[in-house]
């Protein structure tokens, strides 16, 4: 089985709140699967939730002395990794703990994570071994633990919570294996943080101190050997094809979506994130082709006998909305036949004009061309129409207007095929010249 790197950072932070985004690019650039902090110091209310992580937390204990808070834990892990929190950990005002089930994809129990902060003189090894039960774990924090034996200390003495850890190493062989090395983990030169492996000694593991990260202490990272089915899980595959043009639509969409959606498990948000697309998807495509259909009639709705008609329909409707009578909705009847037959007399007028531009030495290519340019161009008014209006003003002040613009010609194309039905001044222009 193939084994993939599962990576690991402890730090004590020293407050949380003002060094989030910090911690934030630190993750992303070194992609972090689990992260251990120690004295936090958040309040309850901080929002200290990391994008892609999901968060463990102790809350801070309030100083009844000063107007400020000490200790607090904060474990965030990947959220493609399945884990849950273990209520159990023990929580005090000199020591704080935490710990999480790790899962395979067959549900069973792969590793458990503790994140230990003990201040001094106060660690119970039994009391965090108790917290493994026996699985293979993972124990990083801040122990407060320097010894000579453990790595070099500036003070050149030991601590009692050093001589504890190195007593329980002694007396239990093969039980507990310190991962870092013997560098300083505090700016004075102490050794106070640690990553430790019980019992499963022999997993591959590196470990090394980083000092980017602004704290009074540096952070230890880590790469443990695991199994590959921690980061992968089963599911159906399934092939979703997202358009090229929509494909940015697409991406915000999802985004803003993921912005406000909570995980609470990796099957769970497998199938939310699927569901998503495809909807997102689908509902892109039956969108386009609206847009589709509306660019295809925009070229005959534009027309002005067209749209003459429909103001005259629109207008008719409202007054049978405002007034339902038998009579009025018989007018509104009548006058929607009448519409079909004006924007029918539209599109072949069009279509005829567009067969015109074309004789049998069109190329194909050429004809494809011309039925999406046609379809699918603004509306351009033909001149006839601008000849049509002067030739209006001129009949209407009492001047004779052009040969080229018979004013009768011109405005039997307007008129719908129904007589009887008054269109304005054009009706007018008509029965003077008739």
């Amino acid at each position: 089985m193939n084994d993939r790197p599962l990576k690991i950072l402890t730090l004590n932070i020293n407050g949380l709140r003002n060094r989030l985004i910090e911690v934030q690019q630190f993750s992303l650039q070194n992609d972090l699967n689990i992260m251990c902090l120690q004295e936090t110091r958040h309040d309850p209310t901080d929002n200290i939730q990391i994008r892609g992580f999901q968060l463990f937390t102790v809350d801070s204990i309030q100083s009844p002395a000063a107007h400020r808070r000490y200790r607090g834990l904060a474990l965030y892990v990947r959220n493609n990794i399945p884990a849950d929190y273990i209520e159990h950990a023990f929580v005090g005002d000199n020591s704080q703990a935490q710990a999480i089930n790790i899962y395979d994809t067959n549900g069973k129990i792969l590793i458990k994570i503790i994140n230990a902060y003990v201040t001094d003189n106060m660690l119970d090894f039994s009391q965090l071994y108790e917290l493994a039960d026996g699985y293979p774990s993972l124990l990083m924090g801040d122990l407060n633990a320097y010894h000579y034996k453990l790595g070099d200390n500036a003070s050149g003495r030991s601590k009692n919570n050093g001589k504890k850890l190195v007593s329980f190493m002694e007396n239990n062989q093969d039980v507990l294996n310190i991962l870092n090395g013997p560098e300083p983990t505090h700016l004075q030169g102490n050794k106070l943080d640690y990553i430790c492996l019980i019992n499963d000694p022999a997993l591959r593991h590196h470990c090394e101190v980083v000092d980017t990260l602004t704290s009074d202490h540096f952070g230890v990272y880590g790469e443990i050997l695991l199994p590959d089915t921690v980061r992968r899980h089963s599911m159906s595959r399934k092939r979703l094809c997202v358009p090229k043009k929509h494909e940015q639509r697409i991406r915000e969409q999802m985004n803003n979506w993921y912005k406000h959606y909570t995980v609470s498990s990796t099957k769970e948000f497998n199938t939310d994130i699927i569901h998503q697309l495809e909807s997102k998807i689908n509902m892109t495509i039956r969108h386009g082709k609206r847009n589709t259909m509306s660019e295809m009639k925009k070229w005959y709705n534009s027309d002005e006998a067209v749209q003459r008609i429909d103001r005259q329909y629109k207008k008719i409707k409202h007054q049978w909305q405002n007034n339902p009578t038998h009579n009025n909705l018989t007018i509104l009847k009548r006058m929607g036949h009448q519409v079909q037959d004006v924007k029918k007399k539209a599109r072949e007028k069009y279509w005829t004009s567009f067969l015109q531009s074309m004789d049998h030495r069109t190329p194909l290519a050429e004809v494809s061309r011309k039925i999406k340019s046609y379809m699918g161009r603004k509306h351009h008014r033909p001149s006839t129409l601008t000849q049509q209006r002067r030739a209006t003003n001129s009949c209407r002040s009492g001047r004779t207007p052009p040969a080229m613009t018979v004013c009768p010609c011109r405005c039997e194309v307007l008129l719908p095929p129904t007589p009887g039905i008054v269109l304005g001044r054009l009706k007018q222009l008509y029965s003077d010249y008739s």
